[in-house]
């Protein structure tokens, strides 16, 4: 899942970031070639993303300093004299290459052997100028071993005093790293979302994915019985996209593998990041992120003004902790009371729009406190007495809690000295349960008003109810979760559902794959008496004054047959 590059840019991203790392962690004055605006071929590269010499098929790292590299257009590629050559394919093969045709091979390769002896059963010379290491597996694999043995090599004396040839200078190193940061500080994401899914070996899970989900899916949504495992597919995926940062949750058998690709959707052009817990060196954790397990109330008191700890991790509530304390939205009111009266607008606003029987929110500037005015949800002049976060109902408090945590934590990532409203926010949010705590009504409103509040974010969740899929905007994902004592855990797309979203009642979500009702008639039907099929109690009650009028003019002979044809 991991090895293959659609797109040959998300390996040049993949190997800058890796090197770039591997010199911060290790000290290391390692230089190598970047490409340059000296001409047009590398600045339209440059554009696209690929950072290293290559073309759509390979990226190729140079070491050493050389500019007689030249570009065959008969096989498409970059060759260089006098160089050590890294070669990494966009299906995830690794080869190093040495090309020195002007230096004695006895002086030369012994060395190189020396330190690239884990390449000793794939090895090839050609002639006296070139030797090539294959490394069979994936790159991923291999390439930190490679990295640590051109780094040693480059500073061997013995190979120094060859004169063969000089590492890249710093000077012209830091110049080209500049341009290229300068072009991925310009590609600024737009938003992100989830496109694959393998989980191997954890808890129940023994072995499933889900491949190709559309960039366009501003929902997914999981269903399954009690005990089926959504839970364990949300902590999968929360780990594959946060773990690294959040090194508690990685499993801690190495048979347990979970992969996750991401896509970051960028004004430039787009990234996949391939995160899986074999590969942490590669592992491109997601910093917007928001995880709600299904006790989501407390939020943090005013003095701890909105600090990070355990507790208030995005990801620390879904992994079955119910002292979860989420971000508090109060104490951003406040300080955009005193600082930002337009923020503080905007942000009563959010809150609002969320929450369809808030009337108001008020900061009392006199006792420091902050109300809240609910209404009548049919007769908006109807207003009832202010009252306290804690003196909400269940259902409202949850929402706050969690819209306001959302709002801090991704506002705070992409940090600016502008105000930011939620419309600017991207990130995943991944909620367990989401019906919990609400009224029918809000179940359906909830998924369509959460996108209009935050439209660049994705949100994952699990459901026991039919009512939120009523909600479910266009292009949302369904998944429903499986588990028998064969293939433990599993997960399938209802790719044809998602297709009919829009045309099912409740009756017909209840029934189908999605929940899998036998039927949905009362437990105190009465089968000799014909269900009630109405699509709403106004049609019901209508039918009923009709046939209660045909009684009174009509006999009892003619009453029986007309029921009958009634029931057919």
């Amino acid at each position: 899942m991991i090895d293959k590059f659609e797109n040959i840019a998300d390996l040049h991203e993949e190997l800058l970031t890796f090197l770039l790392d591997y010199k911060e962690s290790n000290q290391s004055d390692l230089t190598f070639m970047l490409r340059s605006i000296d001409n047009k071929d590398d600045k339209e590269a440059l554009e696209k993303g690929w950072w290293f010499k290559g073309n759509d098929r390979f990226v190729n790292v140079y070491f050493l300093e050389n500019n007689n590299h030249f570009y065959s257009k008969n096989n498409n590629h970059f060759y260089s004299k006098n160089n050590i050559e890294l070669i990494i394919s966009s299906v995830g093969k690794l080869s190093i290459q040495f090309n020195f045709p002007n230096y004695d091979s006895n002086d030369v390769f012994p060395l190189i052997d020396k330190y690239f002896s884990f390449f000793d059963r794939n090895r090839h010379q050609f002639k006296s100028e070139k030797y090539i290491y294959k490394y069979e597996e994936s790159y991923r694999d291999g390439l930190d071993s490679a990295i640590k043995s051109i780094s040693n090599l480059l500073d061997d004396k013995i190979f120094k005093n060859q004169n063969i040839t000089q590492k890249i200078s710093q000077n012209k190193f830091s110049n080209n790293l500049g341009i290229i940061q300068s072009l991925r500080h310009k590609n600024k994401k737009k938003n992100v979302c989830i496109n694959n899914l393998s989980i191997h070996n954890y808890y129940s899970i023994q072995n499933t994915n889900i491949q190709e989900i559309p960039n366009n899916a501003k929902w997914i949504f999981l269903t399954g019985e009690n005990g089926a495992g959504k839970t364990l597919i949300l902590q999968s995926i929360a780990i594959g996209l946060y773990g690294k940062n959040e090194k508690s949750i990685l499993p801690e058998k190495k048979e347990t593998i979970i992969e996750v690709n991401y896509q970051s959707i960028n004004t430039i052009h787009n990234i996949n990041y391939h995160n899986s817990t074999k590969y942490l060196d590669f592992f491109r954790p997601l910093d917007n992120i928001a995880c709600y397990g299904a006790f989501r109330l407390d939020i943090q008191n005013e003095s701890a003004e909105n600090q990070n700890s355990k507790r208030s991790s995005p990801i620390y509530g879904l992994f079955g902790n119910y002292d979860m304390l989420l971000k508090n939205i109060e104490t951003e009111l406040k300080f955009a009371y005193y600082e930002n009266p337009t923020k503080f607008e905007n942000l009563v606003g959010m809150l609002k729009r969320v929450i369809p029987t808030l009337h108001n929110v008020e900061f009392d500037a006199k006792n420091r406190k902050i109300y809240y005015y609910e209404k009548h949800e049919q007769h908006e002049n109807e207003v009832y007495e202010k009252v306290s976060y804690s003196e909400l109902a269940t259902g409202i408090k949850s929402i706050i809690a969690m819209v306001g945590d959302i709002y801090l934590r991704f506002s705070k990532n992409q940090s600016t000295n502008e105000y930011l409203a939620s419309e600017d926010l991207y990130g995943i949010v991944i909620i367990d349960e989401i019906d919990l705590y609400l009224h029918p009504k809000w179940q359906k409103n909830l998924p369509s008003v959460f996108s209009k509040v935050f439209p660049n974010v994705q949100f994952i969740v699990s459901t026991h109810s039919a009512i939120p899929i009523l909600g479910a905007p266009e292009n949302s994902v369904l998944l429903r979760v499986n588990r028998n004592q064969e293939d433990g855990i599993t997960v399938e797309r209802l790719e044809y559902l998602e297709k009919q979203l829009k045309d099912l009642t409740p009756n017909l979500i209840l029934t189908s794959e999605i929940f899998g009702f036998q039927d949905i008639f009362p437990v105190t039907h009465d089968k000799l008496k014909r269900i009630r099929t109405e699509d709403t109690i106004t049609e019901l009650e209508e039918n009923d004054e009709m046939m209660d009028a045909l009684k009174s003019y009509m006999n009892t002979d003619k009453e029986e047959e007309l029921l009958k044809l009634f029931s057919k």
